[in-house]
């Protein structure tokens, strides 16, 4: 824990995680993997988003990354889910099959009781600009 450090994406939000394997932070011994939810957590708030780059995430790790966090929210009905995770869900859409902004939201603001975060991994990405469609 140590080597964790934040750098600072923009002045609006966000941070850069650096010097943290997360999955061997958040399931190794269980008082770094506290003292690591307990950093994260705090620069969350503090920043709004955290990056992680370079860091192999599959779809079998999402659900034991996410839940040191607090309780799973129940996916959104418009997601469609990995057959063999049913709490990952995946958002792929092509040209023309983007979802109706009313259906589709990541944070699940719209909820009586939102979750605490979002957990996503991008696989394709555009080199500038986009938007979270």
């Amino acid at each position: 824990m140590s080597k964790l450090s934040l750098e600072r994406s923009s002045r609006a939000l966000g941070a850069e995680v650096l010097g943290l394997d997360l999955m061997s932070a958040l399931h190794g011994d269980e008082e770094l993997a506290a003292i690591a939810v307990g950093a994260l957590s705090g620069a969350l708030i503090d920043h709004q988003v955290l990056f992680f780059c370079n860091q192999p995430l599959t779809p079998e790790q999402h659900v034991p990354l996410g839940q040191p966090f607090g309780d799973l929210a129940p996916r959104h009905h418009s997601y469609n889910t990995l057959p063999e995770y049913c709490d990952v869900a995946l958002l792929d859409w092509q040209p023309g099959g983007r979802p109706d902004a009313f259906e589709w939201q990541s944070d699940m603001t719209f909820r009586e009781k939102p979750p605490f975060a979002s957990l996503l991994k991008a696989v394709i990405v555009p080199p500038v600009g986009g938007d979270t469609l």
